[in-house]
């Protein structure tokens, strides 16, 4: 910041990185990007003056950073990372096998009748070869990470990387656009980081908000590719079961002469359509869905981020980029601005 005198001797303190223009008119006027303008008693070769030594201040610090301790992990100054594995995909695959368990036992099935290896093959097996045959080879990786990625995926932590973009905004208005490279350097966010150090090299807004748009829309194509695999998975599932049950009775009729084993052998061929229904209604659909919610937050954090990262090169207040910000998150962010003012 620098230091500039109003007409009536008053002192206020001013972001250079905002100043757009200064002109003698014949009294010192200076015009800040956003129209707005100041008239100052110093010169304007005294402006030009100051304006460099700050310049020159921040490049000597970012060359000689002071040594920074071991971050804590309740320093904010790089987003934590994210919280523990979700188990609810987990849970909820857990509870309706149960539930199909406890049924088939409090109906009296032998659960040894339901373990028929070639009906299991053909719904696991066939499932997954009709999902692959609606992708691209290159494609395989994504899908099969998905799945992962369902069961194991971790929620980023919206409200940290708030406090971060504040932090930025709040330093960016004391010093500087250019004293945020060395808090670049310490971001893990990628999408956070790449647009804080275009705001330092002096990218323009428009260029910003277009290449991290980018990201973003290569993000949403790049999670279509797993929830596709797993609706594909849980409509081809119940199909092939009744593939596999067709199969079955093909096997049972062509046994007639056998009428002791026909009851057996015709309950064995519901056994395929009986897995297909479960694993596409337990397991795939299910995962489907996770997949679009995990999506839908994830863009949700990289749109507020864009967000962000524009207020601050626009010098918005802190204040302001903080209420912004968290008005976006679940719940408004109200618990999470409550904890932050307690701690």
């Amino acid at each position: 910041m620098i230091t500039v005198t109003r007409r009536n001797g008053t002192a206020f303190a001013l972001n250079p990185d905002l100043i757009e223009r200064v002109e003698a008119t014949p009294d010192t006027v200076i015009t800040l990007v956003s129209g707005t303008k100041y008239v100052v008693a110093e010169s304007v070769d005294r402006i030009v003056e100051e304006v460099c030594a700050f310049r020159a201040s921040v490049l000597i610090a970012s060359a000689h950073p002071a040594p920074r301790s071991r971050r804590s992990d309740s320093d904010p100054s790089r987003p934590r990372r994210t919280e523990p594995m979700d188990k609810g995909t987990i849970i909820g695959i857990g509870v309706t096998f149960t539930g199909v368990i406890a049924t088939a036992i409090l109906d009296g099935v032998h659960l040894t009748s339901l373990l028929n290896p070639a009906a299991m093959m053909l719904i696991i097996v066939g499932t997954f070869g009709a999902a692959m045959g609606g992708l691209m080879f290159s494609e395989y990786k994504i899908a099969f990470g998905s799945m992962k990625t369902a069961l194991t995926a971790k929620v980023p932590d919206a409200s940290n990387l708030v406090d971060v973009i504040v932090k930025m905004a709040d330093r960016a208005r004391r010093e500087g656009l250019l004293a945020l490279e060395d808090m670049a350097k310490e971001i893990d966010d990628p999408l956070l980081k790449e647009g804080i150090q275009m705001t330092v090299d002096g990218t323009d807004a428009d260029e910003i908000a277009e290449l991290l748009e980018a990201r973003i829309a290569a993000k949403k194509d790049h999670d279509k590719i797993g929830i596709a695999f797993h609706e594909a998975m849980g409509g081809y599932a119940p199909t092939l079961g009744v593939v596999g049950a067709v199969l079955g009775l093909i096997h049972a009729l062509g046994n007639l002469d056998d009428v002791g084993a026909l009851g057996g052998m015709i309950a064995s061929a519901f056994v395929a359509t009986l897995w297909g229904v479960l694993i596409a209604n337990m397991a795939w659909l299910p995962m489907s869905g996770k997949l679009k919610r995990l999506s839908q937050l994830e863009v949700a954090n990289m749109e507020m981020i864009v967000e962000g990262v524009l207020a601050v090169q626009a010098g918005t207040s802190p204040r302001m980029v903080e209420q912004k910000l968290r008005s976006a998150l679940p719940g408004g962010g109200v618990t999470d601005a409550k904890e932050a003012k307690a701690a």
